[in-house]
């Protein structure tokens, strides 16, 4: 194992949170590496000494105490709320960002015939989901040893009533939400991705592909899928395409990357998502050590197609994906040195939980932001912002006063279980897929489109009204 490894693991690996073969990789360099042992073993006197800053014996650090002190980074590990939460989002943002994106395969889905959903009465008579279809059984994001120092929160009394929350904005300490919303903003995704674009070009049903991977039947076994050039192993002089049979309509075609990026990605692997999404990880033609590269999603019918995971740095790459009920599995291999001669694999496994139609509080609100733009209360719709958000909100969706409607199609849970342990503040992160109607003489980037976004909302844990944290938006075409 190389040392730049070693350290970019180190705190997985002090949480636990490695596999096995990963975790032997790392006690065997801690015994062989001088260097990497001093690192680990400072890591750990700091994480021990946290436990204990409640309950310190002055007289045990004596020694060490100006040691201790020096090698804290004050970021990292003061007892502040804020800090600690930026801290923990900077040590676990790839996390957030698989989660994340994950959602927007299954959003493309959505029932594309109930799009006016909120013009319907009916809309707002929604079942609660069954709990034991809920594999994340605690699903609020809680932080780590947190205490409750550090706190800013406008806390007002009771705000259970339509009126209360009309005219209450929560407001959490300036500082934290700055660092919460910049490695959001940062981490999520890198905003100079460009989406491969893919052309569908129709071909005769009976058309035979050369040297393909076996056929894969969707779920309801009316389409199937393979790659032509691919064979069961590698590609075939960096060439590929998909080809799509719909064994329901005796109807055929080929999906092939544009333009440009034909010359340099060439699909590598497929996946169905659902019925009318697949996943295709896309590779790229200068990594020969092994097959893979980023993963992305494609809708069948209308060639959106969007990321899923972008792998870091570009020393990751995405090897295989299996989709699970209410779970997925993804494959990876990481390099270990810049050279890209070594590597390792990791198993991710992704839960997930379609809410569209719950009635939890969160998932509400989703409806009453979208209900409040629909109806011209774009004053109430933006009281559902945490106040700091409110300011600057434009920034990540434009005005809202440009949004002539919002419909939301649907909602999945992504939500990570591992940010808050007595933490004051509970969080939630969902996917959402909508379609924006934007007012034609806006001056906005923004056009009317179906847009999938997900929304980090947070509420304090003695209260049950919940407030939009954040809105992002991966890259999609």
């Amino acid at each position: 194992m190389k040392c730049d490894v070693f350290r970019k693991k180190i705190y997985d690996y002090i949480e636990d949170n490695l596999q096995n073969d990963m975790k032997i990789s790392m006690e065997e360099h801690i015994n062989k590496c001088p260097n990497c042992r001093d690192i680990y073993e400072k890591e750990m006197g700091i994480e021990n000494t946290l436990k204990d800053s409640l309950d310190i014996n002055t007289t045990m650090f004596t020694n060490l105490r100006g040691d201790i002190v020096a090698s804290i980074d004050k970021s990292r590990y003061s007892k502040s709320i804020p800090k600690k939460i930026k801290f923990h989002f900077f040590r676990n943002s790839k996390r957030y960002i698989t989660l994340a994106v994950f959602a927007f395969v299954f959003l493309m889905s959505a029932p594309y015939l109930n799009r006016n959903i909120f013009n319907k009465d009916e809309s707002l008579k929604m079942a609660i989901v069954d709990p034991k279809e809920d594999l994340n059984k605690d699903l609020k994001l809680k932080s780590e040893n947190l205490g409750n120092k550090g706190m800013d929160i406008s806390n007002e009394e009771n705000r259970s009533s339509k009126e209360d929350r009309n005219t209450v904005v929560l407001e959490i300490n300036k500082d934290e939400y700055k660092a919460i919303s910049k490695r959001l903003a940062d981490e999520t995704y890198d905003k100079s991705e460009i989406i491969p674009l893919f052309t569908k070009e129709t071909i005769s049903y009976d058309y035979k592909p050369q040297d393909s991977t076996p056929w894969i039947s969707s779920f309801n076994m009316d389409t199937s899928i393979c790659i032509e050039g691919k064979g069961s192993y590698y590609l075939k002089d960096k060439s590929g395409s998909i080809i799509v049979r719909d064994n329901a309509k005796n109807e055929a075609w080929k999906i092939s990357l544009e333009g440009k990026e034909k010359d340099k990605n060439y699909p590598m692997y497929l996946e169905w998502a659902d019925d009318k999404n697949i996943f295709v990880i896309v590779g790229i033609e200068n990594h020969d050590i092994s097959p893979g590269g980023n993963l992305y999603s494609i809708n069948l019918d209308t060639m959106k197609a969007s990321l899923v995971y972008n792998p870091t740095a570009n020393k990751e790459k995405i090897t295989s994906v299996e989709n699970n009920k209410d779970s997925l599995e993804l494959k990876t291999i990481s390099f270990n040195d810049d050279l890209k001669q070594e590597y390792h694999e990791e198993k991710r496994t992704i839960n997930y939980k379609e809410v569209t139609n719950s009635k939890e509080n969160s998932v509400t609100l989703l409806y009453d932001f979208s209900r409040n733009i629909n109806e011209g209360n774009k004053d109430a719709a933006l009281n559902l912002f945490e106040k700091n958000f409110k300011q600057e909100y434009k920034n990540y969706i434009g005005d809202i006063k440009d949004i002539n409607k919002l419909n939301i199609n649907r909602i999945v849970d992504v939500t990570d279980a591992s940010l808050g342990k007595n933490n004051k503040y509970d969080f939630k992160v969902y996917g959402v897929m909508s379609d924006y109607e934007i007012n034609t003489s806006a001056d906005t980037k923004l056009k009317s489109s179906t847009y999938y976004n997900y929304f980090v909302l947070i509420k304090q844990k003695t209260d049950k009204n919940w407030s939009i944290l954040q809105i992002l938006t991966p890259p999609q075409n």
